[in-house]
C-alpha cells in the first residue's frame, strides 16, 4: 500500500484561505459569517503491513452562525466505489457540511459503505475549536468505547479493524459528539521526564483530585502535533496521587510529552508541556516480520545514507534466488518488498549493499 503523502484534511484546513471574503450564497439571508469557521475534518485511511496508509476519503464540517441549520447549503455525497465516508443528516450523505455553532450538544453522524475485513484509521483534525469551550469524543457503537478527541489543532489518530463479524462493518457504527467541556478541578503540582538507559521514564503529581476518569500521555516530535501513547485510570478521588509510566519507544531527538486529564463527565484540562532530548541510535536496516509472511518483508531505514540500494535473497543452497535494487531518500522510513511466490519456504540470508559500500547481512525466514 502507499504511503498517505498529502492527507485531505490539510488540503482541506487551507482552502477557506481562499474563500475569506463575505459569504454570499449558503448562508442565513442577511446574515454574513461570524469570524473564522470552527472546522472539523475526518479522514479514513487503510493501514497495511508496515503502519503504512492509503488514503480512502474524508469529510468537512465547517460550523459558524451564519449557515442555515437546514441541509440546504450543504454538499451531497458523490458515491463511488470502494469505502465511502459521509457525515448523515436529514436522510442524507454529506461531505460537507455547514452549520451554525451548538450551544449545548451536537452528533456528527459517520456514515461509512463497502468496507471490507481490513484495519482503517480515523484521521481527526479541528481547527479554532479550542476557543469554544467544548469538548468532543468519538463513540464506537460496537465496541462501546468511548475516545475523547483533541480540540486544540492536534490530530488524533484512531485505527479500527473490520472484522468477519457483521456487526463491526456497521455503517453507522461511530458518532463524533461535542458537549460543554467544565474546568477540572485537578491540580498536577508536579510534572516531570527523564532518560534512562534506552527509556525515558514520566512521572505527575496531582492534587485535588475529584471525579477524574484518566489521565492520557500524550508525546509529540515538534512540540505541536501531539498523539496519545498511554491512559491511565484515576486511582483516587479527592486526594493527592503520584503516576509513573514508561516509555519504550521514544523518538531520536525532542520528546515532547503533556498530560491529557479527563474528568468523569468529559471534561478535560492539560498539563504544561516538558521536552526531552533522547540519543541517536546507530545506523541500521531491521526487518519484519521474520519470518516473512505472504512473502512479503518490510524494511525499517535508520540513519541510512541517501541512495540506491540492492538487495540479494540466497537460499540455503547459496543460489541467488531473488534481487531488487530500491532508492532510499535518507530519511527514516520503512519500504516494502515482495520476493513473489516462486519462493519457497525455507530460511535465507538476504544480503543488503548500499552507498559507500555499506553491506548488511540479515537471516531471515519465510513461512509456509
Amino acid at each position: 500500500m502507499k504511503n498517505l503523502k498529502a492527507p485531505v484534511f490539510i488540503i482541506a484546513w487551507l482552502l477557506p484561505a481562499f474563500f475569506s471574503g463575505p459569504a454570499m450564497a449558503g448562508n442565513k439571508p442577511g446574515a454574513a459569517l461570524c469570524g473564522a469557521d470552527k472546522e472539523l475534518l475526518v479522514d479514513l485511511a487503510g493501514v497495511g503491513s508496515g503502519n503504512t496508509e492509503t488514503y480512502i476519503d474524508g469529510l468537512w464540517v465547517r460550523y459558524n452562525n451564519g449557515y442555515l441549520a437546514t441541509t440546504s447549503d450543504d454538499d451531497e455525497k458523490l458515491g463511488k466505489s470502494g469505502e465511502n465516508l459521509s457525515s448523515f443528516r436529514e436522510g442524507k450523505d454529506l461531505s460537507e457540511e455547514r452549520r451554525p455553532l451548538f450551544q449545548a450538544t451536537d452528533t456528527v453522524f459517520l456514515h461509512i459503505t463497502n468496507t471490507s475485513i481490513s484495519s482503517y484509521r480515523f484521521k481527526i483534525h479541528m481547527v479554532n475549536f479550542s476557543v469554544t469551550g467544548l469538548a468532543a469524543r468519538l463513540e464506537d457503537n460496537y465496541l462501546h468505547t468511548v475516545r475523547n478527541l483533541d480540540t486544540y489543532g492536534s490530530t488524533d489518530n484512531i485505527d479500527f479493524e473490520v472484522t468477519a463479524d457483521p456487526a463491526s462493518a456497521d455503517p453507522f457504527r461511530f458518532r463524533i459528539v461535542f458537549i460543554t467541556a467544565r474546568t477540572l478541578p485537578v491540580t498536577i503540582t508536579g510534572f516531570t521526564a527523564l532518560a534512562q538507559s534506552k527509556n525515558i521514564v514520566l512521572q505527575w503529581k496531582v492534587s485535588n483530585q475529584l471525579n477524574m476518569q484518566q489521565y492520557e500521555v500524550e508525546r509529540s516530535a515538534d512540540g505541536t502535533h501531539f498523539k496519545s501513547q498511554a491512559i491511565l485510570a484515576a486511582t483516587a478521588t479527592g486526594s493527592s496521587q503520584t503516576y509513573n509510566w514508561l516509555d519504550e519507544h521514544a523518538i531520536t531527538g525532542d520528546n515532547f510529552y503533556r498530560i491529557r486529564c479527563t474528568g468523569i463527565a468529559g471534561d478535560i484540562s492539560f498539563s504544561s508541556v516538558i521536552n526531552v532530548k533522547f540519543g541517536k541510535p546507530a545506523s541500521d536496516i531491521s526487518i519484519y516480520p521474520n519470518p516473512v509472511i505472504n512473502a512479503t518483508v518490510a524494511l525499517q531505514f535508520t540513519d541510512m545514507e541517501k541512495g540506491y540500494y540492492q538487495f540479494r535473497l540466497i537460499n540455503s543452497g547459496g543460489q541467488t534466488v531473488f534481487t531488487h535494487q530500491q532508492l532510499h531518500n535518507g530519511v527514516n522510513g520503512n519500504i516494502s518488498i515482495r520476493f513473489g511466490q516462486h519462493i519457497v519456504a525455507g530460511n535465507y540470508i538476504l544480503e543488503i549493499g548500499g552507498p559507500d559500500n555499506v553491506k548488511i547481512t540479515k537471516m531471515l525466514r519465510v513461512g509456509e
